[in-house]
């Protein structure tokens, strides 16, 4: 079977192009229908079904009178359609098909790249975190989310504060030789192999004056909540869980300093 993911929606809207087609002999709605027709076709990835609807693309060689389509080329019509119907079912069925809930997206979430600059790592945590709410995976939608957030305050200090968050990560924390225990870091990578942690990161922006504690235990609280879900448990989160976690980093991100790059 193929397991690839396909819309559901994607493939109600094929089915409404096609009704059209086989119960429609209006010459002028059926010109409109035919490009939207094969493009649906295209987003399914039925290649099968593509091939089989060249002869849909004849439609303008058929006979017209008045706008509406002469009976014997109409039922000619119908019967493109309907041996084409029997090889989209047949390729169909190979599909893993989806619902796809875009309107479980909050609207603060969609419009977020238009108010704040991402970088393309942060692109694709952005793309990732849509992918699991319009699918209703709550428990990814959280990690999802967090990483997004978190790579975007992380990024932000790097680029506006990394001398005041350095100071505080290399004299704030000692072992007992008196030895810093973090060095300082030099590129944006330094910080990918969790030393600091994340836990760390945050406390040192408090520190280093970058956030006030507010901010600070805030994220410490979303940070929890992000744990809480991580690994498999008897925790199952729900759509106002899972969004409300979303729509407090969305608020926290925006706001200053975040929000203020020197």
């Amino acid at each position: 079977m193929n397991t690839d993911e396909n819309n559901l929606e994607d493939f109600l809207t094929l089915g409404q192009h096609l009704y059209i087609l086989r119960t429609s002999n209006n010459v002028e709605l059926l010109l409109e229908e035919i490009p939207s027709f094969l493009q649906k076709l295209k987003d399914c990835c039925l290649k099968r079904s593509i091939s089989a609807a060249q002869s849909i693309r004849e439609i303008d060689q058929l006979r017209h009178k008045g706008g509406r389509i002469l009976r014997l080329d109409a039922e000619r019509l119908r019967a493109c359609v309907d041996t084409l119907l029997v090889v989209i079912y047949e390729e169909a069925r190979e599909r893993k098909l989806i619902e796809i809930k875009a309107g479980y997206v909050l609207e603060e979430l969609r419009q977020l790249p238009t108010q704040i600059q991402l970088t393309q790592a942060q692109d694709r945590l952005f793309d990732e975190t849509i992918f699991c709410i319009e699918r209703g995976a709550w428990r990814a939608a959280i990690v999802m989310g967090w990483n997004f957030a978190y790579d975007y305050i992380r990024q932000w200090v790097f680029d506006n504060r990394l001398a005041d968050f350095n100071n505080s990560l290399t004299t704030k924390y000692k072992i007992k030789a008196g030895d810093s225990r973090y060095k300082a870091i030099v590129n944006y990578e330094d910080f990918f192999n969790g030393n600091p942690d994340e836990r760390t990161v945050i406390n040192t922006c408090f520190l280093a004056n970058i956030i006030g504690g507010k901010v600070r235990d805030e994220l410490w609280q979303h940070l929890r909540r992000r744990n809480s879900v991580a690994h498999a448990n008897s925790r199952f989160p729900i759509q106002e869980q899972a969004c409300s976690f979303i729509r407090d980093l969305i608020e926290l991100i925006s706001e200053s300093p975040f929000s203020n790059k020197t």
